[in-house]
């Protein structure tokens, strides 16, 4: 994304990928609302010129549930610029799990 071109995957295009994995992740995931929308870098620890992630972007695509209120957790899902999709395995069984009944408790990240 140097000198201002477009990244390789669109906006339009990340959301519609992350809809298409977020689908079977919860039975009402048609009524969840993208919340967040944000193209991030990769974090400082990689930021030097010999990482391959180095100047590497990806984009944060952020559900809200039905029920959600305002600063309430989202359920975030990574875009990697070559269209790669990933969904978060959170560690623990804290929040609503994927499979969880509809309307359980707000996500976790």
């Amino acid at each position: 994304m140097e000198g201002g071109k477009n990244p390789p995957v669109q906006p339009g295009k990340a959301v519609l990928l992350a809809r298409r994995a977020f689908a079977g992740e919860f039975p009402d995931s048609a009524t969840w609302k993208i919340d967040s929308l944000s193209i991030e870098a990769y974090p400082e620890t990689v930021q030097h010129l010999a990482s391959p992630l180095y100047d590497k972007r990806y984009y944060v695509v952020g559900f809200a549930p039905p029920e959600y209120k305002p600063a309430a957790d989202h359920y975030p899902v990574w875009v990697l610029m070559d269209g790669t999709v990933v969904l978060p395995r959170p560690e623990g069984a804290t929040g609503v799990e994927p499979g969880a009944a509809p309307n359980a408790a707000p996500p976790h990240r």
